[in-house]
Parts: C-alpha cells; structure tokens; sequence
C-alpha cells in the first residue's frame, strides 16, 4: 500500500477524436526513446480512473495511458458494444495519440480479452500483455458464467434504478460499495481529490452504460472464441497472467491454458479472492508490467499479421477470423 506522502493525485483528462466520436483518455509519465506505452484496459463496467495506483506507481519509468470506452467516463456514445467495435475503438484510440508506437497491453478481466484479440489482429503494435484475471473467451458458451454475469448486471441494474434514492451515493460514501471490496485500501491510496474524482466517476457508470458493457461481455466471448484459436501465432511475446482465488479451480485452469498458448508466458496467483487485481495487488502488477516491459526490449522481431490481412490490419481494419473453436462445457 502507498504511504501518506506517496498517494496517487488525479492525472489529468485528455480528449480524442475516434470515429468522430470524443473519447477521453489520460496519459501519464515518459518512457525512453523507443520504449513501448504501457496501454490500461479496464474491465466491463469500471472506470478508468480505478488504474489510477497502478497508473502513477509506472509512470516515472514509462508513458502510461487509460482510456473510457464507448459510452463510459467522458467518452462519448456510438461505437458498437460488439468485438470488432471494442477492437476498432481501441485501435482508433492508440492511432490517434501514438501512432508510431508499440504498446504493452494491460488488460483487467474484459479488458484483457479486449487486448488479446487486439494483439492477434495487430501483432507489429503489441510489444506485450499482462493479463489480469482475464475474462477467458469461452465464458461465452459456459452455463455458470451466464449465470455469474447476469447476476452482476442485475445488481448494476438495481443501483442505477436506486440512484435517485441516495442509495448508490451513500453505498460509495461509507465505503460499502458491493462491486469494489477494496474501496477502503483504495482510499488509502488516493489522496482527497482523486478519491472523490473516482468516487463520482463510479457513481456516473453506474447511472450511465456499466449494464450495457456488462450485457456485451458474453456474446463478444463467444465472437472472441471464434476468433482465437488453440494457437495464437505471436513468437516470442512476453505475456504475463495474474489469476485471483475469486471463481474457483476452474478459473485458474482456464488461465492456465491461455498462459500455455504463449511460449514467452508467465502465470501468477495472487493469493487472494480478490477480482479486481488491480486495486488489491497494485506493486505486484506494477512489478509484473515492468518485467514484461523489460523483456519486450530483448524480444526478436514481432510476427506479421496474417498473409490475407495484413493490408487491413495496417490500415486498422479486423483481420479475417480464423474457424470457430468450440467452448469449454
């Protein structure tokens, strides 16, 4: 946890164009020349502003950035909640603030989906993943994960239809907010300023599209099933996998099959039931991406887009999917 005089301040927003639509982001920090961005992806339904421990602990060392996907935070409406959509935003995103550069991906549980898909269509842009209790593609076809996720858009959808009341309010102001068991260790971590920032930008989720991303984690699991194979051709790619206890043994092994898809793979336990790596386990995730960071600069030349894509990949189109692969009972 960080000391009192080390709490993460509020990094300030910036504004894109993607599409035509705004989007907002926030980029921190300066790497060396020639160093990949470190590139934040949030989980469905949270808010961006939730890197922020992680986001302030790299970036003396590195160029970090975050973003609010379609609809969520100061971003603006529109894109398709689908794969290609989520993909397409994240590529407009990355061509328009760093066009030149290669990215090591950090993906939170959806977002990690988000950026294992992105990293097989643009393979030249990736210089690595750190995948924190990803959501495994075959969630999609999988009766217990429905279950899971419909349970969690219910319980969203209950406090967006609460908000009005001061519940949802008052849930954040005492620190007993259901979806962020960790809220308390965050606010230790946050000095005033950012700690109320979050708190309001998790209270706008809520009332704004968090039920909406939820609800489109499952059919893009089953796109994204289609899409990665057994294989996924990327060489010699440092990748990272972090698996919490929260879901059981049957979590982990599903980690542990995406980790053994990557030669250059490392795969993690943090030792605690806790989802959301990212707050619980911020020095072992800064860790954990400073080291994937360090092997992207030893990494041998990355792998092209396939043969028949390439031209759209470059020009930030999807590539062809490869045959479906069924899911996991």
């Amino acid at each position: 946890m960080f000391s009192a005089e080390r709490r993460a301040t509020p990094i300030l927003a910036r504004f894109t164009s993607v599409d035509g639509r705004t989007v907002r982001y926030f980029d921190a920090g300066t790497g060396r020349p020639g160093q990949p961005l470190v590139v934040l992806l949030t989980a469905a339904a949270d808010t961006s502003l939730s890197w922020l421990p992680v986001q302030s602990e790299l970036m003396d060392r590195a160029r970090v950035l975050t973003y609010d996907r379609t609809g969520m935070g100061g971003t603006e409406d529109g894109a398709p909640r689908t794969l290609d959509g989520y993909v397409a935003e994240l590529a407009g995103f990355l061509r328009s603030v760093a066009p030149r550069s290669r990215f090591v991906l950090v993906g939170h549980s959806f977002g990690g989906l988000i950026a294992r898909v992105y990293a097989k269509r643009f393979p030249k842009k990736v210089a690595g993943l750190v995948l924190l209790d990803v959501t495994p593609e075959v969630v999609g076809g999988d009766r217990a994960a429905a279950g899971g996720f419909a349970v969690s858009s219910a319980l969203v959808g209950a406090l967006r239809r609460l908000a009005p009341t001061g519940l949802l309010h008052g849930l954040l102001q005492s620190a007993l907010m259901p979806l962020y068991p960790e809220q308390r260790r965050l606010r230790a971590e946050l000095d005033a300023d950012a700690y109320e920032a979050w708190k309001r930008a998790v209270e706008l989720e809520i009332r704004g599209n968090a039920v909406e991303e939820l609800r489109s984690v499952l059919p893009v699991a089953r796109e994204a099933a289609a899409e990665l194979g057994a294989d996924e051709p990327l060489g010699d790619l440092p990748v990272a996998v972090l698996t919490s206890n929260a879901y059981g043994r049957r979590w982990r092994d599903l980690h542990d099959d995406i980790a053994a898809r990557y030669p250059g793979s490392t795969h993690e336990a943090t030792g605690t039931r806790s989802h959301n790596i990212h707050l619980r386990h911020v020095p072992q995730v800064a860790q954990t991406v400073r080291a994937v960071l360090a092997a992207s600069g030893r990494r041998r030349r990355p792998p092209a887009a396939p043969r028949d894509s390439a031209t759209r990949a470059a020009q930030g189109s999807p590539v062809s999917q490869t045959p479906p692969v069924a899911p996991a009972d």
